[in-house]
Parts: structure tokens; sequence; C-alpha cells
């Protein structure tokens, strides 16, 4: 690639954690793991730095990996939905207007689900659950309009929905922190007709039915 960033806003391309593409506009858009958001065309290959991340971790960036997944709705093909795992929460913006702001979709700022009495509590409406680790995503839509983001919560060992027409969340399978499979930890998941989750840990894909 040709990064044509000015020098007060180079990119570290080295450490890009995740991309999405968007079929609007055409572009690629990643982030890094030191907390950046840029795109890319295939046509050029020329890297453009969009803006700093709102919502990343303030820890080091050498502990920054766990922004795990960054996908497009696809209903709504210019909002991008990121799930930053180690600040245990889930940001939305729309791509198509720069200057919108990275705002939170799902889940508290650096506030986890780690069973104690003032966290345990994961579900209900989606700015009100709690997350942990929270790491790749999938979103579907159905023909009568209904849209749902399923999401694999390593920390509390669950699989989590949100229902984005209502923005409530449920707990799809698991219990929190009691760990799968031969001791397996959801961290990937996709959907095609039913939810595959694939099991760190334990060296196998899972199949939820979702019919």
């Amino acid at each position: 690639m040709k990064p044509q960033d000015p020098p007060d806003k180079q990119v570290d391309y080295n450490s890009t954690s995740c991309i999405a593409y968007c079929t609007v506009d055409g572009y690629f858009y990643g982030r890094t793991a030191t907390k950046q958001l840029f795109r890319f065309k295939l046509e050029d290959m020329v890297c453009e730095y969009i803006k700093n991340d709102k919502y990343n971790t303030s820890v080091a960036e050498a502990e920054n990996n766990y922004i795990v997944s960054m996908m497009f709705g696809p209903t709504d093909p210019t909002k991008l939905y990121t799930s930053y795992g180690v600040s245990s929460l889930i940001s939305v913006q729309d791509v198509a207007k720069p200057e919108s702001e990275e705002e939170i979709y799902a889940g508290h700022l650096n506030v986890r689900a780690d069973g104690s009495s003032t966290t345990q509590v994961i579900n209900g409406y989606r700015t009100d659950c709690l997350f942990s680790w929270n790491n790749q995503m999938s979103i579907i839509a159905d023909e009568s309009g209904q849209k749902s983001m399923y999401i694999a919560d390593a920390g509390t060992q669950t699989i989590r929905k949100i229902d984005m027409n209502t923005g409530m969340i449920t707990t799809v399978v698991g219990r929190q922190g009691v760990q799968g499979n031969q001791s397996g930890t959801p961290l990937g998941l996709t959907v095609k007709g039913d939810l595959y989750i694939s099991d760190c840990g334990s060296g196998c894909v899972r199949k939820l039915s979702l019919r």
C-alpha cells in the first residue's frame, strides 16, 4: 500500500486488527491496535487516515489486540459496527458522514460483567447491558425486517443476541463463567442458516440451530 497520511496522522498499518468492506463507497475500512481508523480501495491501494478511535481502551497499545470484529450492517450498509473487546463495548458510526461521532451501541466503556455483586447483571437494553471481552459479531436480517446481532462474549462464556429492532439483549446459549465443550471459549461466530461458533481451547466449531 502507499500511505498518504500527513505527518501528524501517520497510521501504523502493521498493527491493523480488523477490516470490513463497504458496498456503498467501495472502500475497505481498517482499525489498528494503535487506535486509528483508515480506509483504502483496491484500485489504487492508497490508504487514507480517517480519525482516531473514540472508545478504544486506554491500556498500553501492546495489549490492544482485542479490537476483534468490525462489520457493516446488512440493511444500513454505511453503519460500521466495531467490537472493542478490551473496552467491553460495541460502537457504531456512519462512514457516509465522516463528521459524525462514533457512538456506543451496546455495553459500557471499560465495565465488564465479571460476576461480582455490581457487574453480574449482563442483559437488558443494549446500552444497559454488560459484556466481558466481547469478540466477533454477526448481523442477520430476515424478509420481515427483523434484525439481530449475535456476539461471542468470551469473558462470560456465552453467545449474546441483540434484537436490533427493540434494542434488547438476551443470552442465547451458555452460562456466565461456565466454559463450553472441553473448556472451550467462544471467540468467533458467523451465520449461514444456523449459527456457527469457533470454540477456542476445544479445537472445534459448534453449531447452534436458529430454526
